[in-house]
């Protein structure tokens, strides 16, 4: 029997929400990053933020967590560039 159970082919809700915030609002996250430092790097945190709040099991994936790396380097170089750019 083919259905929505355990171990089943069919992605169910929660995989695909999780699939839309790590990797792709993740990754989509980092590449805006590149231009815009602080949008980049916000939308990354909050994609992580999501994720871990929809799968708190996933807290203990170091790889995934580790993403959440560069968004803060992102920040961290925006607010210091914004605050010595005025003078």
């Amino acid at each position: 029997m083919v259905g929505p159970e355990e171990g089943s082919a069919i992605p169910t809700n929660q995989d695909l929400l999780t699939f839309v915030f790590f990797p792709f609002g993740t990754m989509l996250g980092l590449a805006l990053a590149f231009k815009w430092e602080g949008l980049g790097g916000l939308i990354t945190l909050l994609s992580q933020g999501v994720l871990f709040l929809i799968r708190p099991d996933l807290l203990e994936v170091v790889l995934i967590a580790m993403a959440s790396g560069p968004a803060i380097l992102y920040l961290m170089y925006w607010i210091y560039s914004r605050r010595y750019e005025k003078g």
